[in-house]
């Protein structure tokens, strides 16, 4: 049972590995993270997203950067295809022992229990890799005309090493 969750742990890694984006190796996850706001804003020239980062991003754990970008970009990818915002404010923040993500927008916002329903994996994606990857809690505010508050919390020591 160890062999085959250490073989597993390395399958995991070598996957990661596979999947993460030049830019995320090369640069490190903050510029990476950096570039993905500049691209959505250079998108949508009426869209300003500020940026805000406490952490030490780039001395995490390889699987934990992949994850946290494929997060980051689903957030803002749906931020930028649905919401209609013209403001939106993402936070990478440590917390005492948590890092602390949060995206907040003043779009359109959208049903909720309607979007959790639907047949989209996007938000599915982003609560498989913040519960059940790292550990973390992942919870979404909004209602129709109201915008959308996204928090994440993740603990800092599943995000080490």
């Amino acid at each position: 049972m160890v062999q085959e969750l250490a073989d597993l742990h390395q399958e995991l890694r070598e996957i990661a590995h596979n999947l993460m984006p030049k830019h995320l190796h090369k640069q490190g996850l903050l510029a990476a993270i950096e570039q993905l706001v500049r691209r959505m804003e250079a998108a949508d020239p009426k869209l300003k997203i500020s940026f805000y980062n406490n952490s030490d991003l780039d001395h995490l754990n390889e699987l934990a950067r992949v994850y946290l970008y494929r997060i980051t970009q689903e957030l803002l990818g749906n931020l930028f295809k649905h919401s209609a915002a013209t403001e939106a404010y993402l936070q990478f923040v440590r917390q005492d022992q948590d890092l602390l993500i949060t995206l907040e927008d003043n779009g359109k916002g959208f049903d909720l229990t309607q979007a959790q329903a639907s047949d989209g994996i996007g938000l599915a994606n982003i609560r498989y890799r913040v519960e059940d990857a790292l550990g973390g809690r992942f919870s979404m505010e909004t209602a129709p005309g109201r915008g959308c508050l996204t928090t994440i919390e993740i603990p800092w020591r599943s995000l080490e090493g």
